[in-house]
């Protein structure tokens, strides 16, 4: 015991408060990042926008609606649309390529609304073209099923996703933009 007792007496208790206060930092140091990394994903996680694509009908017409369910903004960098052959800037280019000239119908039977490079904030629900129903515009609705719209959009934090008609698809770098078909 005196053994111990003299181990213990050579000891310099300096040292040994000097090493506790290291090592109770360095524990502090962990916490303090773990808890960043779990604020940081809340952060995200409130931020998070969820667009989802698809047509509407009514009694009165049919349209194309995007609505945002989720709980974040959601930042428009790219709509395209195609028909697989050939992609379109407008709506216009979609009625003349997809009805014969005997059937186009006027700039006042249809309403639009423009989407690329906006914001879309939470519950938003944005119609993107909308037309009452008539037999041409039957015969346009029949027509254009098989279109296919892509959307891609980001969070304000820079994580991005793009909405194909129906499908939700998560990107692993930023949306790309090609101009030559970005769809107004």
């Amino acid at each position: 015991m005196k053994k111990l007792w003299k181990a213990f007496a050579k000891i310099d208790s300096n040292r040994i408060v000097a090493f506790s206060a290291v090592f109770i930092s360095l524990l502090a140091l962990m916490v303090s990042v773990q808890e960043m990394r779990i604020m940081r994903r809340q952060q995200e996680m409130t931020m998070f926008p969820y667009l989802t694509l698809g047509r509407t009908y009514n009694a009165e017409g049919f349209g194309v609606v995007v609505k945002n369910s989720g709980i974040g903004l959601a930042r428009i960098n790219s709509v395209t649309l195609t028909d697989g052959d050939r992609y379109f800037n407008d709506w216009s280019e979609v009625i003349e390529a997809h009805l014969p000239d005997s059937l186009v119908f006027g700039y006042d039977m249809y309403r639009t609304s423009q989407l690329n490079e906006e914001i879309v904030t939470p519950n938003e629900e944005v119609t993107l073209f909308f037309v009452e129903w008539t037999p041409v515009t039957r015969a346009y609705e029949a027509a254009t099923r098989d279109l296919t719209m892509e959307i891609c959009y980001s969070s304000l934090l820079g994580d991005s996703w793009m909405v194909r008609n129906d499908e939700f698809i998560e990107l692993d770098g930023p949306c790309p933009r090609d101009e030559s078909i970005q769809f107004d």
